[in-house]
């Protein structure tokens, strides 16, 4: 027997498998994409070398999220809660589209010129996705600072974004 035609049939058994979640991989993939051309563009604007190290993180982080995927999906299909996995699965698929999205555009805001209209819409959009507007509701910053351990500041920035993002002044 071919090893091909034994290789050709797992894939295609794997890929039956996968099917359900199909959709929510080719999304993650567009979304990772994305993420990664942004963040490539913001280094090389900003005059920063490239670093493999980086980008092997990513893709790592990338082949961990994918792992997660597939494993939820297993566990609801050995589990007979199909429907119950692929709303885990579409959860854990919104959730990584909004951390993903500030990740985006705080790195287009690194790329567009500041005080332009596009950089004033984008440090908008930044503003709201990262929910800034709640530094103004009283005595929030405490609570942050008793349960995180940490000081928000008064603009709400840190000295690095939650995910190793570097803001120039």
């Amino acid at each position: 027997m071919d090893i091909r035609i034994i290789l050709v049939n797992i894939i295609a058994a794997i890929g039956g498998f996968l099917m359900p979640i199909r959709d929510f991989m080719v999304a993650a993939t567009v979304l990772f994409g994305v993420n990664f051309l942004c963040g490539l563009l913001a280094d090389i604007v900003n005059d920063e070398e490239w670093s493999w190290k980086k980008a092997f993180t990513f893709f790592f982080h990338c082949f961990i999220f994918f792992g997660l995927l597939v494993f939820i999906h297993t566990c609801g299909v050995f589990m007979h809660n199909t429907e119950g996995a692929l709303q885990c699965v579409s959860l854990i698929c919104y959730l990584a589209i909004y951390l993903y999205t500030v990740n985006i555009v705080r790195n287009l805001r690194l790329i567009v010129r500041e005080g332009t209209t596009l950089y004033l819409l984008l440090d908008f959009i930044y503003y709201v996705l990262t929910l800034k507007f709640c530094l103004k509701i009283p005595y929030w910053r405490d609570y942050v600072k008793v349960k995180t351990g940490t000081d928000i500041g008064a603009d709400g920035d840190k000295s690095k974004g939650q995910f190793g993002g570097r803001r120039i002044e």
